[in-house]
């Protein structure tokens, strides 16, 4: 019986550890559970929110596609330079390129772009700010098509040098200066790789003239070059004509010399002749400037008051029933047609000279009646009219 009694009270002290360990555990994992609770209700990590990661910065690639061998081509460093300053909080990467690299044609390509120097802008580009004439489109900013001259991407060769020749006679001092249409052409953007002045009396200067068919000196040749100047090639035609792939101006400018019969066209003399005892009448001596202004050679020019010696011939040769007049002499026959039809509005042809009778054609004009003989003018005025140019 007692046996039986401890071996009871064995298994209730078994009995009595397990429910001790037990209980050990409920406690540790409650106190786990009540820690994580706490933690979570202090906010840790955040609520369960993600933390916040900071914006991405806005990247630009910038392909500079350069022309090679071209020191007069546009550069557009400094709109670049421009555009940077103006980006803040903006990465940009450059990319500069040959335009005969694969990577220049595929950029320049996909973008339209076909002269270079050229810039093209990718990424971000609704971060920066482009300058006036740089266009928006296909997710890209480019720079203005460059004038001449510039580097063709498809052939890799410098458009828009030009190479000039003046072939002229030196005897001709009279004749005109065509370093004159070069200079105008420098001013509106022409750049030129060599100029030259030939001797037309020479072997270089006659091989000119048969290549060319000139009849007439001096004559201007450009080189094809010119072809890439868009806003002027187009209008040579005014001018000149095209020999092949030159540019050749050859139309006839007085004063100009003619190879066929060696003499000089154009040379015109003008002769004023005016009476003293009307000081208050128009001066007709202006119109030598007026006309010197529009082309006209006025080779010989002189004043001459009727009273002086030869002056009563000259106006009873040409008619004169007025004064002051003038008479424009010569080979006006050389500035063609339409000189000739303008200036006839101002009076009238007799033996091929010009004698300015139109007093109408001038504001406010004060003559006198012109009478052979007579030592009593009558003054007149005249309040109609517009000052005639010639064309």
């Amino acid at each position: 019986m007692s046996e039986k009694k401890e071996q009871k009270h064995a298994h209730g002290a078994k009995k009595n550890d397990g429910m001790n360990y037990n209980n050990i555990i409920i406690g540790i994992i409650a106190v786990v559970v009540i820690a994580a609770l706490a933690f979570f209700a202090l906010g840790g990590f955040g609520n369960g929110t993600p933390p916040t990661q900071p914006p991405a910065t806005p990247a630009v690639t910038i392909y500079k596609i350069s022309a090679p061998g071209c020191t007069q081509c546009k550069s557009f460093d400094s709109e670049v330079a421009q555009i940077k300053s103006s980006a803040a909080g903006v990465k940009f990467e450059e990319k500069d390129l040959d335009p005969s690299s694969a990577e220049a044609k595929q950029v320049a390509g996909q973008y339209s772009v076909t002269r270079a120097p050229a810039v093209i802008m990718t990424g971000d580009i609704a971060k920066i700010s482009a300058p006036y004439g740089w266009a928006s489109a296909n997710g890209a900013i480019t720079s203005p098509k460059p004038a001449a001259p510039y580097v063709s991407i498809a052939s890799g060769k410098v458009a828009g040098l030009v190479d000039s020749v003046i072939i002229y006679t030196p005897s001709c001092t009279q004749c005109t200066d065509l370093t004159q249409f070069t200079a105008a052409l420098k001013q509106n953007g022409v750049v030129f790789s060599s100029e030259k002045t030939v001797d037309a009396n020479t072997s270089e200067g006659q091989t000119y003239i048969e290549k060319y068919g000139a009849t007439t000196t001096p004559f201007l040749v450009l080189s094809e070059g010119f072809g890439a100047y868009d806003s002027l090639a187009p209008q040579w035609s005014n001018v000149g004509r095209m020999v092949g792939s030159d540019y050749v101006m050859d139309i006839k400018l007085p004063p100009y010399y003619d190879l066929a019969t060696g003499q000089v066209r154009g040379l015109l003399s003008m002769t004023v002749i005016s009476d003293k005892a009307c000081p208050t009448c128009s001066d007709l001596s202006v119109y030598k400037g007026i006309f010197e202004q529009t082309g006209v050679k006025i080779e010989q020019f002189k004043t001459l008051d009727i009273t002086d010696e030869g002056a009563a011939d000259l106006a009873k040769t040409y008619n004169v029933s007025k004064l002051p007049t003038f008479i424009l002499s010569g080979d006006i026959a050389a500035y063609g047609s339409d000189f000739e039809t303008s200036i006839k509005t101002g009076g009238t042809m007799v033996d091929g000279a010009f004698v300015f009778t139109n007093y109408s054609v001038i504001p406010n004009a004060t003559y006198v009646d012109y009478v052979p003989n007579s030592s009593e003018p009558m003054n007149k005025s005249v309040t109609i009219g517009l000052t005639i140019l010639p064309t």
